[in-house]
């Protein structure tokens, strides 16, 4: 006789005490350190409520949902294991988040908060500022490596290592100070590749959603993901898409760049009025 398996349960939010409590997500591997995680069955999650002014150190997510479609379950452990559909883009983002992530705790809109309940969404999207504000950090995920990401993290590479030359004004020159060496390696003819990277980069659908701009803003700091490429804070970033060209043979080809990097420029600028206090190499990140 085979024995067959019953069918996983679908998870059942239980209710928040109250307004001053959310949902947060506990992550535990389920392989050892030595292996990469590819797959959110790599990975054991629960979901707890905590009062949010006694909630340990956690980090808040900020990513672009897509289809509001839910193809995929996520396996939820609540005593004996229960499932919740997620989006492909979450279905994806997950394992990467799981694995960066320092606290072991994350606060993800779509699992954190009863999506099917309005009165809940009513009550907690509006809580939405205080919690990525108090998060240590947020994860913020643009998508998986394309065949571009390793020219881009050149570039990034080359911003971070001029901001550890000596001398280097850290806060206010540092985009001056960059402009001049990464234009040249988007320009010069041998990168070519580099600069469409940076265009495809900055296109990305993250950088055009209206909510970034509390969830990107509001946090201490911010670490960009693509896949396992890491982009820790916008300085670098918003230093790379500063370049210009007084080529007038090549203004053309820069337009598209100041057409695309608006979103990181804005969100950069904004952070630089918020966290204006900080002199160090963490400025705007």
């Amino acid at each position: 006789m085979v024995e067959q398996s019953l069918p996983v349960p679908l998870y059942n939010y239980e209710p928040l005490v109250n307004k001053d409590y959310s949902r947060f997500v506990r992550v535990e591997r389920n392989i050892p350190l030595a292996l990469t995680s590819v797959s959110t069955s790599d990975w054991q999650f629960q979901i707890i409520h905590y009062k949010r002014s006694e909630v340990p150190e956690y980090e808040a997510v900020s990513y672009v949902w897509g289809s509001q479609s839910k193809p995929f379950a996520l396996s939820v452990y609540n005593g004996g294991g229960a499932s919740l559909p997620i989006t492909d883009s979450l279905n994806a983002a997950l394992p990467y988040l799981a694995e960066k992530s320092t606290t072991g705790l994350l606060w993800i809109d779509q699992i954190c908060i009863d999506q099917d309940s309005i009165p809940e969404r009513n009550s907690q999207v509006p809580m939405m500022g205080d919690i990525y504000g108090k998060a240590i950090r947020v994860l913020a995920w643009l998508g998986e490596e394309d065949a571009e990401t390793g020219l881009l993290q050149e570039l990034v590479g080359a911003a971070d290592a001029e901001l550890e030359e000596p001398g280097t004004d850290k806060v206010e020159s540092y985009n001056q100070v960059l402009a001049t060496k990464i234009s040249y390696l988007l320009y010069a003819e041998p990168r070519r590749g580099h600069f469409e990277a940076l265009v495809n980069f900055l296109s990305r659908p993250w950088f055009r959603r209206a909510w970034i701009f509390q969830e990107a803003v509001l946090c201490p700091s911010i670490v960009l993901l693509v896949g396992n490429f890491e982009i820790k804070g916008l300085t670098s970033l918003s230093a790379v898409a500063s370049a210009k060209t007084s080529d007038v043979a090549k203004a053309a080809e820069y337009s598209k760049i100041a057409s695309s990097s608006f979103g990181v420029h804005s969100i950069a600028a904004k952070r630089k009025d918020r966290h204006v206090t900080r002199v160090s190499k963490e400025f705007w990140m």
